[in-house]
């Protein structure tokens, strides 16, 4: 589906890593099916201009949706925000996890930062661990992630610190501050600043040198494996950048046709949202057999000879239940989280970003794609279903209607 990101080969403790990110991620997605709507405390903004104002406390989630967000108050749950320009500058007691055009982060996350965006900065401390997908990565010398980093970007500028590890792609990456443990990179041009310190290993893949300043230090190994083919081709274009614009596309595109489902079929999203809180594993079973039958179904038709057209046919019945099998498990996950509220079109806007989140991320990101490929299935096939009626074969003469 749609991740962001180049895939990177992980070696020694980062292998143990992957395990427990794979493990949080099924944790993530579990409750997000499960026992997300177990929220007591919710508000929501809405409108041209979502604020939390700097006076104001939030205890619980905030949702907020609008051209503009600005929390500069005190939120003591997770933050969730869809936008065009975003700005937190007070203080998150949680997550925050947002989708906009620009994200600039300039108060305390005590939680983990997951946003994707064209520009996002980041000028202050993160409790925990930091995802992101965007053309402009900026960390600023007042910026600080206290735990491991995740970047997707055209560029990325490092002037602050990570306590961790961190995994990045992109076309031009820049470090200038501390490391604490490993880096491991895919990269037109890697560079190291005078005041960068690697306190473990470096692994990068690129066809280009690093660029190491005098002053940079890095305690463990620099290792540096070539990419199959040139990051610029004759043509001038670059590799990475286009990889990475063309997943960045699939996102926004997914967001895009999301939304645009929500305002052609609202009712009939309530609806299967609803039948689906009620049957949720049932619903997974029954994407999981469609998914195993449909294409066997197709095959058998197609070496058939005369079964050629059918086999089409199912094939672009397969497609078009793909397509909308993501916005389907979007609304539903929406729905848990907002249970409170009937508003179709801010219920999706925040099911998209929850599972448009989760994409970005290393490996959850394939685990919740399947989840949502299955699970969409099952409720277009319910939905279908429940729509059937048994045709009649028995047609009743019709009187010819007088001119």
């Amino acid at each position: 589906m749609l991740t962001a990101g180049v895939h990177l080969t992980y070696k020694g403790d980062i292998n143990m890593r992957r395990r427990n990110v794979l493990l949080a991620g099924l944790v993530v997605l579990i409750l997000s099916l499960t026992s997300l709507s177990i929220a007591y405390a919710q508000s929501f903004r809405t409108g041209n201009d979502a604020t939390l104002q700097s006076n104001s406390t939030v205890d619980g989630s905030l949702y907020l949706a609008g051209t503009t967000v600005d929390v500069a108050g005190q939120v003591n749950g997770d933050v969730y925000c869809v936008g065009s320009n975003v700005t937190i500058s007070g203080t998150i007691n949680g997550d925050v996890l947002c989708a906009a055009q620009n994200i600039n982060i300039i108060g305390t996350v005590s939680g983990s930062v997951r946003v994707i965006a064209q520009n996002v900065t980041i000028a202050s401390s993160i409790g925990r661990n930091l995802n992101v997908a965007a053309q402009q990565v900026s960390l600023t010398s007042n910026g600080k992630i206290g735990g491991d980093a995740t970047i997707a970007a055209t560029n990325t500028t490092l002037n602050g610190s990570i306590t961790r590890d961190m995994v990045v792609a992109g076309s031009t990456i820049t470090i200038n501050d501390m490391i604490g443990r490993n880096v491991n990179a895919a990269a037109g041009q890697l560079q190291f600043g005078s005041n960068a310190v690697v306190k473990g290993n470096v692994s990068y893949k690129s066809n280009n040198e690093a660029i190491v300043s005098s002053g940079a230090k890095v305690n463990g190994t620099i290792t540096r494996t070539s990419s199959l083919r040139n990051t610029t081709g004759r043509s001038g274009v670059n590799f990475y950048g286009v990889a990475f614009a063309w997943s960045l596309f699939m996102v926004f595109g997914f967001v895009m046709f999301s939304l645009v489902t929500v305002l052609l079929f609202p009712e009939m999203l309530y609806v299967t949202a609803e039948r689906t809180t009620k049957y949720p594993w049932k619903t997974l079973l029954i994407g999981l057999l469609a998914a195993i039958a449909l294409p066997i179904l197709s095959f058998v038709l197609a070496i058939s000879i005369l079964g050629i057209p059918l086999s089409i046919a199912v094939v672009l019945i397969w497609i078009l239940l793909a397509m909308f099998s993501g916005p389907f498990v979007a609304f539903y996950i929406g729905r848990m989280l907002l249970k409170n509220t009937n508003n179709a079109l801010l219920i999706m806007l925040v099911g998209v970003l929850a599972v448009s989140v989760l994409y970005i991320i290393p490996i959850v990101g394939w685990v919740v794609s399947i989840f949502s490929y299955l699970g969409g299935l099952g409720i277009l096939l319910l939905e279908l279903h429940s729509h059937y009626h048994k045709p009649h074969y028995t047609i009743k003469p019709v009187k010819a209607m007088k001119e």
